[in-house]
């Protein structure tokens, strides 16, 4: 059996602007054999990514729902993720229309994972990511952050071009993150190092051996309150899904 959890916060600058969470997970468990993750963050730059990121998700995962099928191949798969991904931006786009808003105010990540306790298929546009914990107990980064020489990062609208999919097996747990959150398991200034994952952090995430739904319950709450003190420097929201 696969149990997951999420944690989603705001972050300092927005708890004290009073600004809203811009994060957003959502997952639906076993469909046909797969438990399905999703993942977004809206730009703080636009006054409707909140919206934005929701209807990522939510419309990823409901494209997934109605496509996936056990006895589909990775090939097949990955094409699903990536139709996902266009289903989603489509969405976004409709819904700018009928608010008659400009659609940059609801620019936002993506992050999706088909996860059946052994295969990992994933997507990814933005700069959040994906990890995983394999059987050999090894930590492995899936995706790397989408941003520019600038810092500017490439959003679902960056298109195609700048999207990442991909499969991998002998996975015992898989992580979704934010920035907020993939800057402290992943941080840049390790990028040119042999390890380049924060591991303890990654451990205390993923390496869980709760088996029941009372104690994933407990470690979510745990989670939460770790989340809520560290690191006190993120002014970012704070998002994490973890299946395992």
């Amino acid at each position: 059996m696969i149990y997951q959890y999420g944690v989603s916060l705001p972050g300092t600058y927005h708890l004290k602007n009073d600004i809203p969470c811009q994060d957003y997970y959502c997952f639906r468990a076993n469909v046909n054999s797969f438990n399905i993750y999703c993942v977004a963050d809206g730009l703080g730059s636009a006054k409707l990514s909140q919206i934005g990121s929701e209807l990522a998700a939510t419309k990823a995962m409901e494209f997934c729902q109605e496509h996936i099928a056990a006895d589909l191949d990775e090939v097949v798969l990955k094409e699903i993720i990536q139709n996902a991904f266009v289903y989603s931006a489509k969405s976004i786009l409709e819904r700018a229309k009928e608010g008659n808003d400009d659609v940059r105010e609801y620019l936002t990540t993506l992050c999706l994972v088909l996860f059946d306790g052994n295969r990992v298929i994933y997507g990814n546009a933005g700069d959040g990511g994906v990890l995983v914990l394999r059987e050999d107990g090894l930590y492995s980064a899936l995706t790397q952050m989408q941003r520019n020489e600038e810092g500017d990062v490439y959003t679902l609208f960056a298109g195609e071009d700048h999207w990442e999919f991909g499969c991998i097996d002998e996975v015992v747990s898989v992580l979704l993150a934010t920035d907020g959150v993939w800057c402290e398991l992943c941080p840049p200034i390790l990028k040119n190092e042999k390890i380049t994952i924060n591991i303890p952090l990654a451990r205390k995430f993923m390496d869980r051996d709760e088996d029941c739904e009372e104690s994933v319950l407990e470690l979510q709450k745990n989670v939460t309150r770790y989340l809520e003190k560290y690191p006190s420097h993120l002014n970012d929201d704070k998002t994490i899904l973890v299946g395992f």
